[in-house]
């Protein structure tokens, strides 16, 4: 009875704020009857609808806050390893590869690398899930290099690890959850529009003129497990290069992708 009568009652100003957000591309109709909800103001999804036709919000592509994102992990497969770190990077204003004005400024990267204590203590990646869950409340989208099939299902696997260990909460975990963040696959861009010989990243850094992408030696990843501090140095800064050149190749091939409605 309360909450139908909360659907019939005037739409107040602070509600109105959060309903204007919906302009933003990824947010959805879940997510802004949920931040309504927890407002203390438990609108319907079918309320929420009506009132975004009523007020005309419409959605703005011009909104969006987009990053780049890749992950290094000891395993292919997250119940079998852990992460061993991870960087994102904000989408430059300025085009990287039809750039209209060069951009000078140095790459700011955000992340997290594993340390000796974590691996000896068992903690492995949990500060790491901590700190990608935090980070991703800040963008709409994230933009990976055949990352919907990898740094996607290992980062949410190692998170839904965690949780069940009881170490995330839920509250945490709703940043990747509900379609809340859209997600740009570059490689899925390449393989439906260009056919070099081969579509992995260090295929695509030699077709662009990138220079060469870091060689990574087998026993270097052997060490960064064991927590040897070079060893795992070299692993985030190879991270760090491949999300500088995966920036380039997007914007060199975005202009022949549709906007991904796919969810991260």
């Amino acid at each position: 009875m309360t909450q139908l009568k909360t659907q019939t009652l005037a739409w107040q100003e602070a509600e109105l704020k959060i309903l204007q957000t919906y302009k933003k591309p990824s947010k959805s109709l879940i997510q802004i009857t949920d931040e309504l909800r927890v407002k203390g103001y438990p609108r319907t999804k079918k309320a929420v609808e009506d009132a975004i036709g009523r007020y005309d919000i419409h959605k703005d592509i011009t909104l969006e806050t987009a990053a780049y994102y890749d992950i290094e992990a000891t395993n292919l497969s997250s119940d079998f390893g852990y992460m061993l770190c991870f960087r994102v990077k904000q989408e430059d204003e300025h085009d990287q590869f039809w750039p209209k004005v060069k951009c000078k400024c140095p790459p700011k990267f955000i992340g997290w690398t594993v340390n000796r204590a974590d691996i000896l203590g068992q903690k492995w990646d949990l500060e790491g899930c901590k700190k990608f869950l935090q980070v991703a409340k800040d963008f709409d989208r994230v933009i990976g290099y055949y990352s919907k099939k990898f740094d996607s299902e290992f980062l949410k696997t190692r998170c839904l690890y965690w949780a069940a260990k009881g170490k995330i909460s839920r509250e945490q975990i709703d940043a990747i959850t509900w379609g809340h963040i859209r997600h740009t696959d570059v490689w899925r861009i390449a393989h439906d529009n260009i056919n070099p010989h081969s579509r992995r990243l260090e295929s695509l850094v030699k077709f662009f003129h990138l220079g060469e992408k870091t060689a990574l030696d087998p026993e270097v990843w052997i060490s960064a497990q064991s927590g040897n501090k070079a060893a795992l140095n070299y692993i985030a800064d190879h991270c760090e290069k491949d999300v500088t050149t995966l920036e380039i190749i997007h914007d060199a091939l975005a202009p022949f992708a549709p906007h991904s409605r796919a969810s991260f």
